[in-house]
């Protein structure tokens, strides 16, 4: 969990996303929080869904296109929440897969 911007920040790259972490300043965290989840891949054509979420685990539908690119990617996901939540310290994240051919 991530609960400051800060953290979000310097773990991530900001450059790298450009202007999509512009929201998640210190104001927005004081209301909310962040779960992150990276998953690397062997092709950057595999797309992720986040399809199901309690406070006990995420199912997150991996979908694989028919023909994939040749290279590697990292995705971060980033799950948004109410500073409140309460989130089980023995959270759960389900990976489904979806293929298209």
């Amino acid at each position: 969990m991530i609960t400051n911007a800060d953290d979000l920040h310097s773990y991530l790259n900001s450059g790298y996303y450009g202007d999509a972490l512009d929201k998640y300043d210190d104001e927005w965290f004081s209301s909310h929080k962040i779960m992150m989840i990276s998953i690397g891949e062997t092709s950057g054509s595999i797309r992720h869904e986040v399809t199901d979420l309690t406070s006990d685990y995420v199912t997150i539908k991996r979908i694989v296109p028919e023909i994939m690119t040749c290279d590697m990617a990292a995705w971060d996901i980033l799950i948004e929440f109410d500073k409140t939540a309460e989130i089980s310290d023995n959270f759960k994240v389900n990976l489904t897969e979806l293929q298209l051919y």
